[in-house]
């Protein structure tokens, strides 16, 4: 089962290149509409995601959640579906 980490980035002007970031280190980062990041990782801790996403480097400030078992809500299909798709191996 892979973990699964929310990304939320202070300054909304750094979101795509925290994005970027996200992207080069694990095989799946999803920026849900300019709000959050979604990254999911087998072996990293919340540490590691804030480290790739230079959550203090560069006056990046923001943080990162790690989502429990669980998650309900209201938003776009798309991100119900990559939940889905990545919560579960």
């Amino acid at each position: 089962m892979e973990k699964l980490f929310i990304v939320v980035v202070d300054d909304g002007s750094m979101r795509e290149a925290v994005h970027e970031r996200l992207k080069k280190t694990y095989r799946s980062a999803y920026l849900h509409r300019d709000a959050a990041i979604l990254v999911a990782d087998k072996a990293a801790v919340s540490k590691d995601v804030a480290q790739a996403a230079g959550i203090g480097d560069d006056g990046t400030t923001g943080a990162v959640f790690r989502l429990g078992d669980g998650y309900s809500g209201y938003t776009a299909r798309d991100l119900w579906e990559w939940l889905r798709d990545h919560g579960d191996d």
